[in-house]
């Protein structure tokens, strides 16, 4: 049986610090079937990859991408630079958990203001609602404090209360629950960063 792809001739540098090298890379399907200095077996498709570099797809840690891909499922920005997998939910902004009534100023926040025309409150909704229109790249979501600290108490510039950091754990939990990968912060920016004053 014949591979899908089989890449000749690259310098393969495979991500574990080890100098790179020359192979041949076989691909079937959505795997790499093998890896060695010559592979002679047959293919649907062969490319003369000599005096390129084969690597595993790059991972973008600080990404604000999280509404591109309504706009721009094929991420070709991203894919073109060898980008495969981006994290999102950055500085402690996520789009979600939100407020129904904070929904359009959550969206006109975005570097990016592809308005998917889209309603979610919940974590798991802007996950499905991402799914749905299967970007090309895989996508690692982090809930962030700001959309939690939000959702639960609105923009007041003040410290949060007891009951406010219990409906921010509940929604943490919920959104952990959907499938966010992690938390992230970003307390110099507002309202995280509330000032009192001092008498």
């Amino acid at each position: 049986m014949p591979w899908s792809l089989l890449l000749r001739g690259g310098t393969v540098i495979d991500g574990t610090g080890t100098p790179g090298r020359r192979a041949d890379v076989a691909v079937e399907g959505e795997r790499i079937a093998a890896v060695a200095p010559s592979l002679a077996g047959a293919a649907d498709r062969v490319l003369d990859v000599a005096g390129r570099v084969v690597a595993p797809g790059f991972i973008d840690m600080h990404s604000h991408s999280d509404l591109f891909y309504f706009g721009c499922p094929s991420a070709e920005s991203k894919i073109r630079q060898g980008v495969t997998t981006e994290v999102v939910g950055m500085c402690s902004f996520s789009q979600a958990p939100v407020r129904p009534e904070h929904q359009a100023l959550m969206r006109a926040g975005s570097a990016h203001r592809h308005d998917p025309d889209l309603q979610w409150e919940t974590f798991g909704e802007y996950l499905d609602a991402l799914r749905s229109v299967r970007p090309s790249v895989n996508v690692v979501h982090l809930v962030g404090h700001g959309a939690l600290r939000i959702a639960a108490m609105g923009f007041e510039a003040r410290p949060a209360g007891a009951a406010d950091l219990r409906a921010m754990e509940r929604l943490l939990g919920e959104a952990m629950d959907a499938g966010a990968w992690g938390f992230s912060t970003g307390l110099v920016y507002p309202p995280a960063r509330t000032r009192t004053r001092r008498s």
